[in-house]
């Protein structure tokens, strides 16, 4: 499975951010977009958030680092 990306959409009219994710899941690589997405000066954090990982791979992904990364959410 290829390096995890990340494709981002806004729609303003809707107030919603689209996340398609694909490839291997990385955690830090994740943490480290979602600091950049929550300072950014677009950023509206009432928006809904919709994050499709249909195809991204959870494979190397532990029960704890899914309570870590809640925990930093």
């Amino acid at each position: 499975m290829p390096a995890m990306t990340i494709e981002s959409q806004t729609d303003d009219l809707k107030s919603l951010r689209t996340h398609v994710v694909r490839g291997d899941i990385n955690l830090p690589d994740l943490a480290t977009f979602l600091s950049g997405l929550y300072i950014a000066k677009d950023f509206y954090p009432d928006y809904h958030a919709l994050w499709d990982v249909r195809e991204a791979d959870f494979h190397k992904v532990t029960q704890t680092n899914i309570q870590e990364l809640a925990k930093f959410v």
